[in-house]
């Protein structure tokens, strides 16, 4: 049931990105408060929500994003951000508990280095390559990498939505399309610069 302050738009926002987040940094990533974590891809829909729920975890977070979206995802609690169209993410100097690639952006061979010894990489793009690597990083000691497929859960869609009601997380909507436009908001999304959401109405009379 969505909370009556929150509007429709931005409840849809949850299901599929905010369970993603929340999956991915609580259950697969393990992540625990005083962790440290990294996020790729920071300030799309996915990695808004991690980026906040990091942050209502007591997580020691850095994003990465491009440098539109620096001043956009250190308002949503981020302790530093890395602007990789400037920066180099290897050149980092921190190892992290948690490293969460929500776009996929990054090689398993180079991005293990920034993982502390017992680190987990979580990658939520999952395909026969994923699942091999993930397996044979289960079995071997050390770093593991992780792939993810999302499940529905409304104990969880819930736990979101009270922190949004709350105001403790908020989803910011790029753009909003209509159902006829649904081609022009596919091609939105795969140039992958959208900040937060892009949101389909289907009915504008629904609310």
């Amino acid at each position: 049931k969505i909370p009556d302050n929150i509007d429709l738009k931005i409840a849809a926002g949850v299901p599929i990105c905010g369970l993603t987040a929340y999956q991915c940094l609580t259950q697969r990533g393990k992540l625990r408060k005083g962790d440290e974590i990294m996020i790729i891809g920071a300030s799309g829909g996915v990695g808004s929500f991690a980026t906040q729920i990091a942050r209502i975890l007591g997580v020691d977070t850095t994003a990465v994003c491009s440098t539109a979206n620096v001043d956009y995802v250190k308002g949503l609690g981020a302790d530093t951000v890395i602007d990789y169209t400037t920066e180099d993410v290897y050149h980092c100097e921190r190892l992290f508990n948690l490293i969460f690639d929500a776009i996929n952006a990054h090689e398993w061979s180079e991005i293990k280095k920034l993982l502390k010894p017992n680190g987990i990489y979580v990658n939520t793009m999952p395909g026969p390559v994923e699942f091999i690597r993930q397996i044979i990083t289960g079995i071997l000691p050390g770093k593991k990498f992780r792939t993810f497929l999302m499940k529905s859960d409304r104990e969880q869609s819930n736990w979101i939505l009270e922190k949004m009601a709350a105001g403790e997380i908020n989803l910011h909507i790029d753009e909003v399309f209509t159902f006829e436009e649904v081609a022009d908001a596919i091609a939105e999304n795969e140039k992958m610069r959208t900040r937060g959401k892009i949101i389909l109405e289907i009915d504008p009379s629904i609310n």
